[in-house]
């Protein structure tokens, strides 16, 4: 698929292909679908105007764009209807190699009450050993400082330890509380990263 849209449901039929959805069919449950309400694993949609949806990422600068190129996006449509009436290309593209560890893992039962759960799962790509709470983090003593041609005269290199950041305010928030612990007055919204993998 290329840009955004129809991943998520060739995913579903995928998993439909393989017989791996064996309960509630909604929200494509065909008519007089026999697994309609039907206990077990299943991929479940909040009803029409009832989704759950975030813009926060939508437009930085990782996130794929929308579709712009109708050529491609009625490729896309065609592989969709193709997955869905059952076609077998499914057994002969898609990743074959992938390699990943699971580092970590969170449940959101928000919408528990309509059926839903979210499943949060971080993955590091590659099959070696790999331990998150191990990554290093870097800190200049300058880091809090207002002039930007400060020279850093010593560096605070800490593991991330147990509590990870995800994310930008979260990273912010830890390198101001390491700060503090050493006596410097620092405020995290003005913080800014280099990741090196």
């Amino acid at each position: 698929y290329f840009g955004w849209g129809g991943e998520d449901d060739e995913l579903h039929h995928r998993l439909r292909l393989n017989g791996l959805l064996y309960g509630d069919c909604y929200p494509f449950c065909k008519k007089h679908d026999k697994n309609a309400g039907k206990t077990g694993i299943s991929i479940r949609r909040p009803k029409k105007g009832h989704g759950r949806f975030s813009g926060k990422f939508m437009h930085s600068a990782n996130h794929t764009k929308r579709i712009t190129d109708s050529s491609a996006y009625a490729k896309n449509v065609k592989m969709l209807n193709e997955i869905a009436s059952g076609s077998s290309r499914w057994k002969n593209d898609g990743l074959s190699n992938l390699q990943f560890r699971i580092i970590g893992e969170e449940v959101d039962e928000t919408d528990k009450d309509v059926g839903i759960v979210y499943r949060h799962i971080r993955v590091h790509r590659g099959s070696e050993k790999f331990d998150v709470h191990a990554v290093k983090l870097a800190i200049p003593d300058t880091v809090c400082s207002s002039s930007l041609s400060a020279v850093p005269q010593k560096w605070s290199v800490q593991d991330l330890g147990p509590k990870i950041p995800w994310n930008l305010d979260q990273l912010r928030s830890r390198v101001a509380s390491s700060m503090d612990e050493v006596g410097a007055d620092c405020n995290p919204h003005h913080l800014n990263f280099v990741l090196i993998d």
